[in-house]
């Protein structure tokens, strides 16, 4: 009797149920985006070594300014900016003064003389402002009058206008929707604009500066 007990829980243990294994599971994903800025080049890589080539610089006509419009810049940004520039001191090559005046900062125009801000992916194509004096877009470049310069520094802006730092030469809303420093539609494209009017300054070998441009967080 004991022996058939046994032998029928055994078959009953058998015939239990399965059960399942977990079939589920979950994964936590975290990640953050900081406010991000760039100014690029058109192939996307950092302005480095840019050059503005006045050449010579020979008094000839009164009302015709040297001028050079070769540098291109592409801004983009997640978040509200404003780009800067500061200009290093003024070196000199050799020549003689003879009781003259040399070329200074301030006989150098300076601006933004070409914005485009239509792509499909720039979010305020309208916000992007250039200060008064900096902005030669649509005016262009102002007449010299008597051989002298044009750039007074205040209606017109100059050189010598960027000496101390964080001077703003622009500044707006977010500019890119998405995309990244490679993304051809997201970007304010400018156009750096420099002019000077030959005058009988100083004999000079080679004078040159550096400016330093900078976009960051408004």
């Amino acid at each position: 009797m004991k022996r058939t007990l046994l032998v029928l829980a055994v078959a009953i243990l058998a015939c239990a149920p399965f059960v399942a294994a977990q079939t589920t599971g979950t994964i936590s994903l975290s990640g953050n985006i900081p406010e991000a800025y760039s100014l690029t080049s058109s192939g996307g890589t950092q302005i480095v070594g840019a050059t503005v080539a006045l050449g010579a610089l020979i008094p000839v006509n009164n009302q015709t300014l040297v001028t050079n419009e070769t540098v291109v810049g592409y801004l983009r940004s997640n978040h509200k900016y404003k780009l800067s520039a500061q200009v290093g001191a003024l070196t000199r090559g050799t020549g003689s003064d003879d009781g003259g005046l040399a070329i200074q900062l301030s006989d150098i125009g300076f601006g933004i003389r070409g914005l485009v801000a239509t792509g499909a992916q720039v979010v305020n194509p309208a916000t992007h402002v250039v200060p008064a004096g900096f902005d030669y877009t649509t005016s262009g470049w102002p007449m010299p009058v008597g051989g002298l310069t044009p750039f007074d520094g205040t209606t017109y802006k100059n050189l010598g206008n960027i000496t101390g730092a964080g001077q703003e030469i622009l500044g707006g809303q977010r500019i890119s929707n998405k995309g990244n420093i490679t993304t051809t539609d997201n970007a304010v494209q400018l156009t750096f604009g420099f002019a000077v009017l030959p005058q009988y300054f100083s004999p000079d070998t080679g004078f040159s500066t550096t400016i330093t441009l900078t976009i960051a967080a408004n």
